[in-house]
């Protein structure tokens, strides 16, 4: 999943210069993170049957649903939404695995 990014920023970083050029925040966003977040925030749509790939087509219809969110639903709802399904849990796993692999 996030090895590749991984690898690219750490390849990055082992560079010239390597301590200089390395930021938290390239790193961070080379991470899988997007792809866990999504994952609860879209479960709605999955419950239905609705295809969450990314072929054509499929992205209005997770627009329209992210947009129906903002309309009808609320932050505590979101915040109810990743607390059922323990997103910061899984984030933690991600990042975890992602900081030990940087002592290698």
């Amino acid at each position: 999943a996030h090895g590749l990014a991984a690898e690219e920023a750490e390849a990055e970083a082992e560079g010239d210069g390597a301590t200089e050029k390395w930021a938290a925040r390239t790193w961070l966003q080379s991470l899988p993170i997007a792809d866990v977040v999504v994952r609860p925030m879209l479960l709605p749509l999955r419950e239905l049957g609705q295809s969450l790939s990314s072929a054509e087509g499929s992205v209005p219809l997770e627009l329209e649903f992210m947009r129906g969110v903002a309309k009808i639903g609320s932050r505590a709802m979101v915040a109810e939404l990743f607390d059922a399904h323990k997103l910061v849990e899984h984030i933690a796993d991600v990042l975890w695995q992602a900081v030990t692999e940087l002592e290698q």
